[in-house]
C-alpha cells in the first residue's frame, strides 16, 4: 500500500541529490522545456487538484557536516544558486548561516536550497520561487518571504516550501511578513519548532515529525476557493508523528479543509489539525499505528480508510460524502468503535464502510442514503438505535452479522442476501423489524420483549427465538428449503400472519418439518409439499380453535394413509380446556370443519392424527366446543316461476336448523322465506331441500342462516344468483285449494301486454261474477274468488285475452262445497 502511495506523491517533494530521469538535480539546473518535460511525466502520479495525497519527506535532503562553516550575505539582488549573489562568491549550503540584505530568487533547479540559520533584514525579500527552502537553524523574517509560488502557474506541481530539517530546536520568528501566503510549512524535525511574531497564513502543513508550537501565529487556509491541508506524520515513518502545540487560526473557504493522518510509530490523537467546528472536507487515514478520536468529527466530503484503525471512542463519526473514492486497489483501514460510537453517514453517494470492529451505540443512515458494510466484515453490533431514513439503506452484506440491542427506526430499508444475518438482542423494549430485502440467512432473537414485523421477510437458514417473540405483524415469513425455526427460548405468534416454508416430501419419517411442529409419517411420496403456520384463532361463529392452525398441501394428497403429529404452546390455549383439544380440519380453507380424533399427549404438547389420506387447514380445538357444520353443497333450480334450493351437510353439531333468506340481485335487504329443522348432531350426509314458488319476474340471491341451540348462526351464501323470467304463453291454472269453500286462488300469465277479462259461470252459463276485466302488462298474477253467496256446484271460469289484434281463450271448471 504503502509503497503505491510513495510512487504517487512523491512527485511533490523530489529535491536534494536524488537523480530524477538520468540527471542529478542538485548540480544540474533545468531549461524552462526541460521542467515542462519533467512535469508531463510527473503529473500522472500528482495532480495539485489531489490535495488529498500523502507528501513524504525529501530522503537525500542535504545534510549538516556538524558545524557551521560561516556567515554568508548577500551582496545584490540575484538567484540563491547564482555564486554572484553572495559576498566571498559562496552559494550557502546546510551548514552556513544566510543573512538576505536584498531581493534573493531561488532560481529554480527542483533540487532546494538550505542554510542553516537565516535572517532576512527590513524591507528585503526571499523569494521561495516554488522551490523548498531546507534550514536546519532558526528563521528570523523582518522583511519578506514570498512564499505564494507554484509551478508552473497553470497546473502546478512544484509549491514553495519552508521545510524544517534540524536536529535540535528550531525557531521562525516572523516580524516582518509572508507574502501573501506560504504554500507549504514542513516540519522533518524530530525537536520542536516555535513560531512568532506575526501571523501568516499557511496553504499546507506537513507535520512529517516533532512539534510545532504555534502560539497562534498561523492561519491555515486562505479564505477563497483553494483548500486548507494539513498532513500528521508520513509514509514510511520511522518515528513519531509531528504535533501542534497551541492554537490555530482558521480561515477555510470554500475549498474545505483537509487532514491526512498519515504514519508514525504510535497512535496519533487527534489535535488543534481539527477545527474547533469539528468538522472538515476530507479525512485520510493511513497510521498502521492507529488515529485516535478525541472530539466528534463531521466529514462533508471524502474519507479515505487507508490503514491501520480509526479508533472513535466515545464520539461521533459523521460522514457525507463518499468513502474510500480515491481508488487505490486495496484499503486495509478499520474504524473502531467501544460501544459508545456513534456514526452517521449522510449524502446521497453509495458507499462501502471500512471493516468495523468493536461495537457502537447508534448507527444512522441518513435520507436517501446507501450504505454497505464490507463483505466478510464479520458481526456488527449497535448497542442502541439503528436509523435507516427515508429512502435510505443499509447492506448487510455477505458473511455478516448486524445486531441490534436496541431499536431499529425509520421507513428506510436494511437489504440482506442468503449470507446476511441479523440478530435482535438485549434489554430494550419490542423492537421492529423493517423491511428486509432480499432476506436474511438467519435471524435470532434475544430479547425478553422480542421483536415484531415491519414487512414480509424470508429467510434461508434458521430462525432463532432465544429469549423473547416474534411478531409476525400481519406478514409472512417465507423459510427456505433447508430452514429451521427454533423456538428454544421464544415463540412465533401474531393474531395474523403466516410462516410458510416449501419442502420435497418423499415417504417422510417423522420429520418435523422446518422446525414448524408438524411431523409426517408416510410411506407414499407427497412430493412438493407447502406447508403454512399460523396464528389466528380459526372456526366458526363463537367456536374457535386455538392460536395455532397448519395448513399443508402436497403435490401427492390422497392415499397417504399418514400419520401426523400437531404440536402447540401451552400459551396458544387462549381459554380452551388443555384436556378436552382434539383435532378439527377443514377441506374448503376454514369455511367448514369437521373433527378427527387424534390422541393428546399434554406433557410433549401434541396431538397425533392417524390414518391421514389427504391434507388440508388443520386447527386443534376443544371438544366441548366444536366447530359446527359442514356444508358438503349448496345448489339451486328454477321451474316456472319456483326456485328450489338444495344443500346437504357431511357433519352436524348442535344444529337447531336453517333459515332460508332471499333477496332482490344487487340489494341487501334480506327476508326470511322459510325455515328448515336441522339434525342436531350427525357424522353423514344430510340433504335439505326448500321450494320458493310463485316468484314475480325478476333476479334473486339466497342465502342460509345455520343456527345452532345456542343462539349461535353461521351465513352460506349460494355461489350463483337466480332469475325468474317472465311467462312464455297465456296460462290460465287450476283454481286452488279445489274443491274449496268458500274461498279460492286462481294463477293466470300473460307474456304481452293484454285486455284481460276474467268470468265466472255457472252450469247454465249464466254470469255468476266478473274477477277481471282491464288491461295488464305481460307477467304472472293471482286472484281470489269468493263463493260464500253462491251454492255448492260446479262452476265454469274463462280467461279471455286479447293482445296485437289475437284473442286467446281457456276454460277451466272448479267445485264449492258447503
Amino acid at each position: 500500500m504503502k509503497n503505491l502511495i510513495s510512487l504517487t506523491i512523491v512527485a511533490i517533494l523530489l529535491f536534494s541529490t536524488v537523480k530524477l530521469f538520468g540527471q542529478d538535480m542538485k548540480e544540474k539546473s533545468f531549461t524552462p522545456e526541460e521542467k515542462n518535460a519533467m512535469q508531463l511525466q510527473m503529473k500522472d502520479n500528482f495532480k495539485p487538484g489531489d490535495i488529498g495525497f500523502e507528501s513524504s519527506v525529501v530522503v537525500n535532503k542535504p545534510k549538516k557536516e556538524g558545524t557551521t562553516r560561516a556567515t554568508i550575505t548577500s551582496k545584490r539582488n540575484g538567484y540563491w544558486e547564482y555564486s554572484s549573489t553572495w559576498d566571498g562568491g559562496v552559494v550557502p549550503g546546510p551548514d552556513d548561516d544566510v543573512i538576505i540584505n536584498h531581493y534573493v530568487s531561488i532560481l529554480g533547479s527542483y533540487s532546494g536550497v538550505s542554510c542553516n540559520n537565516i535572517t532576512i533584514n527590513s524591507g528585503k525579500t526571499l523569494n521561495l520561487y516554488g522551490e523548498f527552502l531546507f534550514v536546519f537553524g532558526n528563521v528570523t523574517n523582518n522583511g519578506i518571504i514570498d512564499g505564494d509560488f507554484a509551478y508552473p502557474s497553470s497546473n502546478p506541481v512544484y509549491f514553495s516550501t519552508l521545510y524544517f530539517a534540524g536536529n535540535s530546536n528550531q525557531t521562525f520568528a516572523n516580524n516582518g511578513s509572508v507574502s501573501t501566503f506560504l504554500y507549504v510549512l514542513s516540519l522533518d524535525n524530530t525537536n520542536t519548532v516555535t513560531v512568532t511574531g506575526n501571523t501568516f497564513p499557511v496553504f499546507r502543513m506537513n507535520l512529517f515529525y516533532g512539534t510545532l508550537t504555534t502560539n497562534g501565529k498561523i492561519t491555515t487556509g486562505l479564505g477563497d476557493s483553494s483548500a486548507s491541508v494539513i498532513q500528521i506524520g508520513v509514509p514510511n515513518s520511522s518515528g513519531r508523528a509531528g504535533v501542534i502545540n497551541g492554537i490555530l487560526n482558521y480561515n477555510i473557504g470554500t475549498g474545505g479543509h483537509y487532514v491526512l493522518y498519515s504514519e508514525s510509530n504510535q497512535a496519533i490523537t487527534m489535535g488543534v489539525e481539527i477545527p474547533s467546528t469539528n468538522s472538515v472536507y476530507y479525512a485520510l487515514f493511513g497510521n498502521p499505528n492507529n488515529v485516535t478520536m478525541t472530539r466528534d468529527l463531521t466529514i462533508t466530503g471524502d474519507a479515505e480508510f487507508l490503514e491501520g484503525t480509526l479508533n472513535a471512542g466515545n464520539y461521533t463519526l459523521t460522514i457525507n460524502g463518499t468513502i474510500n473514492n480515491l481508488g487505490y486497489e486495496s484499503y486495509t483501514g478499520l474504524l473502531n468503535g467501544n460501544g459508545s460510537t456513534n456514526l452517521s453517514f449522510g449524502g446521497t453517494p453509495r458507499d462501502t464502510l471500512p471493516t468495523l470492529t468493536g461495537s457502537f451505540n447508534n448507527v444512522n443512515i441518513g435520507n436517501n442514503k446507501e450504505v454497505d458494510i464490507k463483505n466478510g466484515n464479520g458481526t456488527v453490533p449497535i448497542n442502541s438505535t439503528l436509523s435507516v431514513n427515508s429512502n435510505g439503506k443499509l447492506n448487510i452484506g455477505a458473511n455478516n452479522t448486524v445486531t441490534v440491542s436496541g431499536t431499529i427506526t425509520g421507513s428506510g430499508t436494511v437489504n440482506g442476501g442468503s449470507q446476511s444475518n441479523l440478530v435482535i438482542s438485549g434489554n430494550g423494549p419490542q423492537a421492529t423489524i423493517p423491511a428486509v430485502t432480499n432476506g436474511l440467512n438467519s435471524l435470532t432473537i434475544n430479547r425478553s420483549n422480542g421483536a415484531k414485523l415491519s414487512g414480509n421477510l424470508t429467510v434461508a437458514s434458521n430462525i432463532t427465538l432465544t429469549s423473547g417473540d416474534l411478531d409476525l405483524n400481519g406478514k409472512t415469513i417465507t423459510l427456505g428449503s433447508t430452514g429451521t425455526l427454533m423456538e428454544t427460548g421464544g415463540r412465533l405468534k401474531g393474531s395474523t400472519g403466516t410462516i410458510t416454508t416449501t419442502r420435497t416430501l418423499n415417504a417422510p419419517s417423522g420429520q418435523n418439518i422446518g422446525g414448524l411442529g408438524v411431523s409426517i409419517t408416510s410411506s407414499q411420496n407427497l412430493g412438493t409439499t407447502v406447508i403454512t403456520r399460523g396464528h389466528t384463532r380459526r372456526g366458526n361463529g363463537t367456536n374457535l380453535g386455538i392460536e395455532r392452525y397448519y395448513d399443508i398441501y402436497p403435490a401427492n394428497n390422497s392415499g397417504l394413509n399418514a400419520t401426523v403429529v400437531f404440536k402447540y404452546n401451552a400459551l396458544e390455549l387462549a381459554g380452551l380446556s388443555e384436556d378436552r383439544l382434539t383435532m378439527f380440519k377443514s377441506t374448503d380453507g376454514g369455511n367448514n370443519w369437521v373433527e378427527v380424533e387424534g390422541v393428546l399427549n399434554m406433557p410433549n404438547k401434541t396431538i397425533t392424527v392417524s390414518g391421514v389420506n389427504g391434507f388440508s387447514v388443520w386447527t386443534p380445538a376443544s371438544k366441548d366446543s366444536p366447530l359446527p357444520v359442514e356444508m358438503k353443497s349448496f345448489t339451486s333450480s328454477i321451474s316456472g316461476r319456483d326456485v328450489k334450493l338444495f344443500w346437504t351437510t357431511s357433519m352436524e353439531i348442535n344444529n337447531s336448523g336453517f333459515e332460508v333468506q332471499r333477496t332482490e340481485a344487487g340489494k341487501d335487504n334480506w327476508q326470511k322465506i322459510g325455515f328448515v329443522k336441522g339434525m342436531n348432531n350427525s357424522n353423514s350426509l344430510t340433504d335439505y331441500s326448500f321450494t320458493d314458488s310463485k316468484l314475480e319476474k325478476g333476479t334473486f340471491q339466497y342465502r342460509l342462516k345455520q343456527i345452532d341451540f345456542n343462539g349461535n348462526f353461521e351465513i352460506f351464501n349460494l355461489a350463483n344468483e337466480v332469475t325468474v323470467n317472465g311467462p312464455s304463453k297465456f296460462n290460465l291454472s287450476q283454481n286452488y285449494p279445489n274443491p274449496f269453500n268458500p274461498t279460492t286462488k286462481i294463477d293466470f300469465e300473460l307474456p304481452q301486454d293484454s285486455k284481460v277479462n276474467i268470468t265466472v259461470y255457472d252450469m247454465l252459463g249464466k254470469v255468476v261474477k266478473v274477477l277481471e276485466n282491464g288491461s295488464r302488462q305481460s307477467g304472472y298474477y293471482t286472484i281470489s274468488f269468493d263463493g260464500s253467496s253462491l251454492p255448492s256446484g260446479i262452476y265454469i271460469y274463462k280467461l279471455t285475452a286479447e293482445s296485437n289484434g289475437n284473442t286467446n281463450t281457456i276454460v277451466k271448471k272448479m267445485t264449492l262445497v258447503k
